[in-house]
């Protein structure tokens, strides 16, 4: 790796329409691209992100194409997850996944990039530790890395990531895994309460310490934690495209699709919940983050207001790390 796969997709390099009929088939269309499941989702991104991250060059490239597109954007800030355990198939290090991340990235003029690792919950355990042991072998300097290139660490490092399917493990199975990150006193986000019921966010909020909780959606169905979040300022991430394609949510450019479930962002925001936007996968979603808030404007009744945008826009500036 990434050789076969970069051989496979080189082949579409004049027929990137027969590529993506390929990989998303009938999801092309955006109103069938809905409630496939996590798993579903997950496997529309198999020709792309850890497939392709195996070698200096490709990371390289992904790190200007993202600079590229947070320009577009006029993103000023953001937050990179990424898995560097994951990207040593083709012989690189995770220490050497990071050192090109950092130097490639902070070279951006419009956005400061940060970074969050993420370890997913239904890989194996020892990844999972990997990569807690990542930050503590960065953090120590085991890699005799210059004052410069540790001092960019510590600045552009801000945070770790629990991902992945719900039902695999629970933050109350992780919670001594983390033990280490909570000594470092590090900023937590954990995915929780996305295809789970609320209990979920429960444990990542109590067995994890969560300061943000990724998708969140189903935090309405217990009241007491909600009025947590509240008066915690603990930060919910939605992400509508995923949130729909996932879960299927009701939007409105689709009414033939007679989908009743409600989307929770208008109601958290009624409530005072510190509620942000966010793409999830972008790739697999077919998004960016303008989009998004188009996106979260359709599955909202009546539509969101330029001071709702506003409002999710300092959320997203208050809750970063």
């Amino acid at each position: 790796e990434p050789y076969p796969i970069c051989g496979f997709l080189i082949q579409f390099e004049d027929k990137p329409h027969l590529l993506d009929k390929l990989i998303f088939g009938r999801y092309s269309c955006p109103d069938l691209f809905v409630g496939v499941g996590i798993r579903q989702y997950e496997h529309l991104g198999d020709l792309q992100g850890s497939a392709l991250m195996q070698s200096e060059n490709c990371l390289r490239a992904a790190c200007r194409k993202l600079i590229e597109k947070c320009t577009r954007n006029h993103i000023l800030y953001m937050e990179v997850r990424c898995s560097p355990v994951n990207y040593i198939r083709g012989g690189l290090t995770g220490e050497a996944v990071v050192r090109i991340m950092l130097e490639e990235l902070s070279k951006a003029e419009q956005t400061f990039f940060a970074f969050l690792f993420i370890a997913s919950r239904h890989g194996r355990m020892s990844d999972i530790y990997r990569h807690i042991e990542l930050v503590e072998e960065l953090f120590e300097n085991r890699y005799n890395w210059t004052p410069a290139l540790i001092s960019l660490f510590k600045e552009r490092f801000v945070g770790f990531d629990l991902a992945g399917a719900e039902n695999t493990r629970s933050p109350k199975q992780l919670r001594e895994a983390f033990e280490t990150l909570h000594k470092r006193c590090l900023n937590l986000t954990i995915h929780a309460g996305e295809t789970a019921e609320a209990e979920s966010i429960w444990e990542a909020v109590y067995y994890l310490n969560a300061d943000r909780i990724g998708h969140g959606l189903t935090l309405g169905k217990q009241p007491e934690l909600l009025d947590r979040f509240i008066e915690h300022r603990i930060a919910i991430e939605t992400c509508p495209s995923s949130n729909f394609q996932i879960c299927g949510f009701k939007d409105f450019q689709y009414p033939h699709l007679n989908i009743q479930q409600v989307y929770p962002l208008q109601n958290y925001m009624q409530k005072g919940v510190r509620v942000t936007i966010n793409t999830d996968d972008p790739g697999i979603s077919r998004t960016d983050l303008t989009h998004e808030f188009l996106k979260a404007a359709c599955m909202t009744s009546g539509g969101i207001s330029k001071w709702d945008i506003l409002q999710l826009i300092y959320n997203s500036f208050s809750a970063s790390f």
